[in-house]
């Protein structure tokens, strides 16, 4: 079943959040600038053994993706949440160093077994280019437990 009405507050100009029985509209986060240090902390900590993402200054995908999550944050009062699952398809290599923007636009809310999940579609941007399309869906707000 759909979640409940909206109940959107205005963040900054260009932004929304959302709170209250769902949430639709724009996501942003801004400009990002995308490091070689950063990508360099990613692929160590995921122990990425393709040689292109340090030798070309390439980044990573997952690292990418982080961003999805972050715009999600970004606009989204938060408590403990879930992501859920991503559907990527990549558009373009993102060479760093690069400016780096996420654009979403929240596609559908709904219930199920008592959480509230979001939906959204997002564009990465390296430098203005596109280099990742995602459609995103995560569990935004988690059921009430009851104190036993």
């Amino acid at each position: 079943r759909a979640s409940a009405a909206p109940q959107l507050r205005a963040a900054r100009p260009g932004q929304l959040r959302c709170s209250g029985g769902g949430c639709e509209g724009r996501l942003v986060t801004g400009k990002l600038t995308g490091t070689l240090e950063d990508n360099e902390a990613y692929l160590d900590a995921v122990a990425e053994p393709a040689r292109l993402y340090r030798h070309d200054a390439i980044a990573h995908p997952g690292a990418r993706l982080r961003l999805v999550n972050l715009v999600l944050m970004r606009n989204v009062d938060l408590g403990p949440w879930i992501h859920t699952a991503s559907d990527c398809r990549l558009l373009a290599p993102a060479r760093l160093p690069a400016a780096m923007s996420v654009r979403a636009e929240v596609t559908g809310t709904f219930i199920r077994n008592g959480s509230d999940y979001v939906h959204y579609n997002a564009v990465i941007a390296a430098d203005d280019v596109p280099v990742m399309a995602v459609d995103h869906t995560a569990i935004y707000r988690l059921p009430a437990t009851s104190a036993r």
